[in-house]
């Protein structure tokens, strides 16, 4: 094509070497017939666009770090035979090392950019295209984006661009220190969609290696200050090619905007709180429709009618939290350490649906959730939270506790004293229980009077690795005369009740393993 006149005759800035093979130059008379545009879309980030001839005719994707990268034609370009594009002088031979001479050869080109620095150097392009909608290896986003950012279908996604075009198969990625860079380079034939056929590729090859320039443009975005470990690494390319000049843009990292939905390889990471809540809205919904009820008869087995409990509105605003802390209560050890190792390790099961993170702040992230692990643990074990209520219909009917321990015994828990006790019985629906605290049967006599609940005493004797409740509303138990050995817990179980007027529980199924025959 014919070249246009210069505007006037000031000359270009001198360019600048960067670093060893990085040249920045600035255009002397910049026509702006190719720039770079941002506009908002759909209150998401801001999308960038390639203008022509100051017409946006080109959508390429998001400017933040981590989003998507696309290329969609908006408008398709007509001939800009009024500019008189210029073409690179048929002397320019390549490959050739850059420098301030390259540079000046090249500088047409700059100058139909728009006005600002831009940046020169030695690069490779390996060119694949165009799009095929039922050619998944056609996609550049097959191994880059589909897996990168959990598309199922660019075509169906509406990324595609419907114009044909030949882009870079993968991106470049650039080190420096603590600071990665990815470049993304697209092809751009200025001629009708139409006539881009491989006749024409190998025309335009031929074109090139007979000394001529084709008309044809190289858009680059390069983007920086993405930490390393947020993306997949990939080999640098090698190779020596001459390739007009990139704009550089300097964008700050932000979250992937993605919308929720099922994914080629499951649910993606915006996605997962949404996903996670339906499921557990259905399950809910699944388990009304068989119900269990919360109380059993111990004797008969099966649901025990005669009662139900009642939760206070504290209760039922924190319902998930009361749950699991009730389940954590009324566990045994072995339960318990079980429900620590699940709770601890789900923060490392759902990682996969996690942006990647360096190691220091995954670390930082755990230990957080630890901390809020432990503290809801202390929670469930220490506060006074809200608790349910026995109910009974029946006035005939009482609610007796046989067993319970206050903070005279070992495992029990600190200021939990008698009294505190029988208030917690009460509170609970009890109308009457016994204290039966280890081998400390006065503690169960130093009760304060509770309206509404009648406080017994008893005690739970430790004789010969098995604990048996002695419950003794008028008596006293000397634990120490049956410490003989099998000979005293036996002797214990005949005098019970004559000798004492007690009542004999044995409480724990330990012993069926060492004494029940």
């Amino acid at each position: 094509m014919d070249a246009m006149k210069p505007e006037s005759t000031a000359p270009a800035p001198d360019p600048v070497e960067v670093r060893e093979g990085l040249w920045k130059a600035r255009s002397a008379h910049p026509r702006a017939l190719f720039r770079i545009g941002v506009g908002k879309k759909h209150a998401q980030a801001n999308s960038l666009y390639l203008e022509v001839n100051g017409k946006r005719r080109f959508e390429v994707g998001n400017d933040c770090d981590t989003c998507h990268f696309w290329f969609k034609m908006l408008q398709e370009p007509k001939t800009v035979a009024t500019k008189k594009v210029v073409n690179l002088p048929k002397s320019l031979s390549v490959p050739r090392p850059t420098d301030a001479a390259l540079i000046k050869d090249i500088s047409p080109v700059i100058d139909l950019m728009d006005k600002g620095d831009h940046y020169v150097f030695n690069t490779q392009l390996n060119l694949v295209g165009p799009y095929a909608s039922t050619d998944e290896s056609s996609y550049f986003y097959n191994t880059e984006f589909q897996d990168l950012w959990d598309i199922e279908d660019p075509a169906a996604e509406d990324l595609l661009s419907g114009w044909e075009h030949y882009e870079a198969r993968t991106p470049r990625v650039y080190r420096h220190g603590d600071i990665l860079e990815k470049q993304f380079d697209f092809v751009i034939p200025l001629v009708p969609a139409s006539k881009l056929k491989q006749e024409n590729i190998r025309l335009y090859q031929q074109m090139i290696a007979g000394g001529d320039r084709p008309r044809v443009l190289l858009l680059g975005l390069l983007q920086r200050a993405v930490r390393p470990g947020q993306l997949p690494r990939h080999p640098r390319a090698q190779g020596e090619q001459v390739l007009p000049p990139r704009r550089r843009r300097l964008e700050r990292p932000r979250p992937p905007r993605r919308a929720a939905g099922l994914a080629r390889r499951g649910v993606s990471r915006r996605g997962l709180p949404a996903a996670v809540a339906a499921l557990g809205g259905a399950a809910l919904v699944i388990g009304q429709l068989f119900p269990l009820s919360p109380l059993v008869d111990a004797v008969e087995g099966g649901a025990f009618y005669d009662a139900s409990l009642s939760f206070p509105a504290g209760y039922v605003l924190l319902a998930p939290l009361s749950a699991l802390a009730d389940l954590l209560t009324f566990s045994s050890k072995t339960q318990a350490l079980a429900w620590l190792a699940w709770l601890f390790g789900a923060y490392w099961l759902a990682a996969p649906f996690r942006e990647p993170r360096p190691a220091l702040r995954a670390l930082a992230g755990f230990l957080a959730y630890a901390l809020l692990v432990l503290l809801f643990i202390a929670w469930a074990l220490l506060s006074p939270r809200p608790m349910a209520r026995l109910v009974l219909p029946d006035p005939d009917l009482l609610a007796v506790d046989l067993h319970s321990h206050s903070s005279c015994s070992h495992d029990g828990r600190r200021g939990f004293g008698p009294s505190a006790n029988a208030r917690w019985h009460e509170a609970a629906g009890f109308h009457a229980g016994f204290l039966t605290d280890h081998n400390k049967e006065a503690c169960a006599r130093r009760f304060a009077s509770v309206p509404g609940f009648q406080a017994l005493g008893g005690v739970e004797l430790s004789l010969h690795g098995a604990h048996v409740l002695a419950l003794s509303p008028h008596s006293v138990v000397p634990v120490e005369r049956y410490q003989g050995g099998q000979a005293g817990l036996e002797a214990f179980l005949r005098e019970a009740g004559p000798r004492w007027g007690a009542l004999a529980v044995l409480s724990l199924p330990e012993y069926w393993k060492h004494h029940w025959h």
